[in-house]
């Protein structure tokens, strides 16, 4: 398990996951991709 205030924890998610997920919600929503200590608009 990767602490999530370790700055790698981006690195560690399943891509694979990620882009079928991707491809699943397709244009019907965004998936985010957040990056340690970056904010983002919801």
């Amino acid at each position: 398990m990767t602490p999530l205030d370790d700055p790698g924890v981006h690195d560690t998610a399943n891509r694979a996951v990620v882009s079928e997920l991707r491809t699943l919600v397709g244009d019907r929503g965004r998936v985010l991709d957040p990056r340690h200590l970056e904010p983002f608009t919801v």
